[in-house]
């Protein structure tokens, strides 16, 4: 079991990481989208050199929606990518599976669509034709359970941070103060924003950046308890996410993470979950487990 975490700054690569992290997440914040940092062409390039020096594996970020035009933009980028030697791209615009293609690095593609790889035949698909694929956070338990059995190759999971639950090309925050009439400066790329519905109280952070509008889960996602129902399965990697999180509270999570694979290994895990938990929640409250206890009432395909 290890941990893919982001990277928030540069300077970070030279802190001393902990055994269980083998990849380090990036984006260059146009391309790729939807992380708390983002790098130049300059940063990934040295970001290589130094996951190289630290043995740890390197994904990037391709993971917006792209329109016409800009598929040379993005082919430009994929063999700029191939050509600094990453481990691993996460896509989810099937344009860029079309690319890599052409490009022959589809060994390279990691499929996460956030909402769409959820049964058995959709993970099995891509996992024949990709490096990995990341299973929805839409699953239950038994769910989730069920298809990291089921699949063919190492699959990846985010197990804590603010989920992604909307992505629109339109400028959502530019629009509503238009609308509103008030002062629009500031609005691209502030991560201060949170959006209330009128029948609700829970805040959802809100971000306008160049490619479009996204909104996140009110509550920090954490699949935490449950880490030890998948020390035999495909899922052998966990996403921890940096998204909204202040530097010190996110290195403390992966801490946590750590530790608890550590009693999984050594058989420690049922005596010592509580209190690893306990010291997760310490850091941020602000967390449930989404649909990981809820019964799915949809099913894809025929009975």
């Amino acid at each position: 079991m290890k941990l893919m975490i982001d990277l928030i700054e540069l300077d970070d690569l030279n802190e001393q990481y902990n055994k269980h992290i083998d990849t380090i997440y990036v984006s260059d914040g146009f391309v790729g989208i939807k992380q708390e940092a983002s790098f130049d062409k300059n940063s990934l390039q040295q970001i290589r050199l130094k996951t190289k020096e630290l043995n740890l594996r390197m994904m990037v970020d391709v993971n917006a929606i792209y329109h016409e035009e800009e598929l040379d933009t993005v082919k430009s980028y994929l063999i700029f990518l191939k050509d600094l030697g990453v481990d691993s791209i996460l896509f989810s615009d099937l344009a860029v599976y079309m690319l890599a293609k052409e490009l022959s690095m589809e060994d390279k593609l990691v499929y996460g669509s956030e909402t769409f790889v959820t049964n058995n035949f959709e993970v099995n698909y891509w996992l024949d034709r990709v490096q990995s694929a990341i299973i929805s956070n839409e699953l239950s338990l038994d769910e989730l359970v069920e298809i990291s059995n089921a699949a063919k190759k190492p699959t990846i999971y985010m197990a804590y941070g603010y989920h992604s639950m909307f992505y629109s090309k339109r400028e959502l925050l530019t629009n509503y103060f238009i609308y509103k009439g008030k002062e629009q400066k500031g609005a691209i790329n502030n991560r201060k924003y949170r959006i209330v519905e009128e029948q609700r109280t829970e805040e959802y952070p809100i971000v306008q950046d160049e490619r479009g509008t996204h909104i996140y889960t009110g509550k920090i996602f954490c699949l935490f308890q449950e880490l030890n129902l998948f020390s035999n399965t495909s899922l052998n990697r966990f996403h921890l996410s940096a998204n909204f999180l202040n530097k010190d509270d996110y290195h403390k999570i992966i801490e946590l993470y750590g530790l608890a694979i550590d009693a999984i290994h050594d058989n420690r895990f049922e005596k010592e979950i509580k209190s690893l938990f306990d010291q997760v929640i310490a850091v941020n409250p602000n967390i449930n487990t989404s649909h990981l206890y809820s019964k799915s009432i949809l099913r894809k395909g025929r009975e």
